[in-house]
């Protein structure tokens, strides 16, 4: 929450002028984080799902211990995009 300092000499205009500076400060703060996030996201699902070592030995690996999964409810609730989730559900289209 913005906090506001009172100001006498300004009156009213200065308190309303702290808090659209701080309003501002958060916004762009928020869409600064936003940004690096998505940037973020795109190279680790890049790496997820390209990587050697995720590609072709972790996600089948764990894969493999889940077994057969068809007419089971899953939650995949791991770290990253989904790609457990995705390469499931092509599976079982096979």
């Amino acid at each position: 929450m913005a906090k506001a300092r009172l100001v006498r000499v300004g009156g009213a205009h200065s308190v309303m002028s702290d808090f659209r500076e701080d309003e501002i400060a958060r916004r762009q703060d928020q869409l600064w984080k936003e940004s690096q996030y998505d940037s973020f996201a795109n190279e680790f699902l890049d790496h997820a799902s390209n990587g050697f070592y995720n590609a072709h030995y972790d996600r089948p690996a764990c894969l493999n211990l889940l077994g057969d999964v068809v007419e089971k409810r899953v939650l995949d609730a791991a770290c990253g995009p989904g790609l457990y989730a995705e390469e499931q559900c092509a599976a079982e289209h096979q």
